[in-house]
């Protein structure tokens, strides 16, 4: 799995702390699917997460305290698949404009 902010993680686990890590600064993350493409053994997904800061999200120098403010960012997914699992999974998306939604920059 790769995010443009947190690098490259591998396997279940690591997943799991990453949709984890989602969850504890923005509890009512959700995902809404705009359109979906498949090519080859790859599944693109484009969409827009959205939720609001309720929760400290971590930084650099320590957490920084909840915003409470609401997020509304556009990201695109590729999944590629081999004998029907998830083997490489990508997620692209505005870092700037999400720090720039929490009045971060």
């Amino acid at each position: 799995m790769t995010d443009p902010d947190l690098g490259t993680a591998e396997g279940l686990p690591a997943l799991r702390a990453y949709l984890d890590g989602l969850k504890r600064p923005i509890p009512d993350a959700q995902a809404i699917v705009g359109q979906m493409f498949e090519a080859r053994d790859t599944v693109i997904v484009e969409g827009r997460f959205v939720g609001t800061n309720t929760g400290p999200l971590p930084g650099t120098e320590g957490e920084l305290p909840a915003s409470g403010r609401a997020v509304d960012l556009p990201f695109a997914d590729f999944s590629r698949l081999s004998d029907g699992k998830i083997v490489d999974y990508r997620t692209y998306y505005d870092q700037v404009g999400l720090l720039t939604q929490l009045g971060l920059m």
